[in-house]
């Protein structure tokens, strides 16, 4: 009867936890980074580099609020930063710049994804979402053309 109990108090403190996001077993992510096809014939041609990053965060469990940023709220987990030639195509983002001590402090894992174009007249979109789904679906970045005039 005691052994019963015992492992019936474990199963419950095992299974109500913190709140805290479980730890993935990779921070890598796949990213497709799309440009029109001029920019593409253009930037292979001129051999340009752009900036391809992922900044990790989620939001605080509530032991936590206090270390929160300011301003959006998150605890940051990290940043990875790639130099990559620009031109179409898909990367992997290792993800091994991540704090993992403070994977405790957040609900979820989150990531932005955003790309420093490399001419300026390009544009393109940030993309902000969960971990699990950016692993799961991958992130897809279409660059356009923005006219300077």
């Amino acid at each position: 009867m005691k052994s019963a109990l015992f492992i019936a108090l474990v199963s419950v403190a095992l299974t109500t936890g913190s709140g805290a996001a479980p730890a993935p077993a990779s921070f890598a992510v796949p990213v497709t980074i799309v440009f029109p096809p001029k920019a593409t014939a253009r930037l292979d041609a001129q051999r340009r580099k752009m900036s391809v990053s992922v900044a990790y965060k989620g939001a605080p469990i509530a032991s936590r609020r206090r270390e929160a940023d300011r301003e959006d709220g998150t605890i940051t987990l990290g940043e990875q930063n790639l130099e990559v030639r620009a031109t179409t195509g898909g990367m992997r983002i290792p993800g091994g710049k991540v704090d993992r001590q403070r994977l405790a402090w957040v609900k979820r894992v989150d990531i932005e994804v955003y790309v420093t174009p490399p001419t300026m007249d390009l544009v393109c979109p940030t993309w902000d979402g969960s971990l699990a789904g950016a692993q799961q679906r991958g992130v897809i970045i279409t660059c356009s053309v923005i006219n300077l005039r």
